[in-house]
Formats: C-alpha cells, structure tokens, sequence
C-alpha cells in the first residue's frame, strides 16, 4: 500500500511538470530590459520633485499631537 501510493505520487508529479507552462527565460530577459530602460529615460527626464508633506504624532502619555511640516 505504502509503495503503491509512492509510486503514484511520482506519476501525478511528473504529469503535473507536463502541463506546467513554461516562459523562456530570454522573454523575460526583454521584459527586464524595456522596464530597466523605461525607468532609465524617466530618472533623465525628472528635474524638480515637490511635495507638500504634513505628519501628526500623538503621544498618549501626555495626550498631546505634534505637526511636523516640510
């Protein structure tokens, strides 16, 4: 019994890496490379980068909030 269920679970394993789809590595090779590229040309073309960023800390302890701002 014990070898039998051995010997099946080899068998479905090997029927279920059949079926797998398989990407080849060289398309996602090309993949990596257009992103790689992509973030390249915008890293180039960014000048300025403004925010407007507010954070408010409460303590409980002394049930008071601080506001930082920059």
């Amino acid at each position: 019994m014990k070898r039998l269920f051995s010997l099946s679970l080899v068998a479905g394993l090997a029927l279920a890496m059949m079926y797998l789809p398989v990407t080849p590595a060289s398309a996602q090779a090309g993949l990596i490379s257009s992103m790689y590229t992509r973030m390249q040309h915008s890293q180039q073309s960014l000048r300025t980068l403004r925010a407007n960023i507010s954070m408010q800390k409460y303590n409980s302890q002394l049930r008071d909030n601080d506001e930082y701002r920059g």
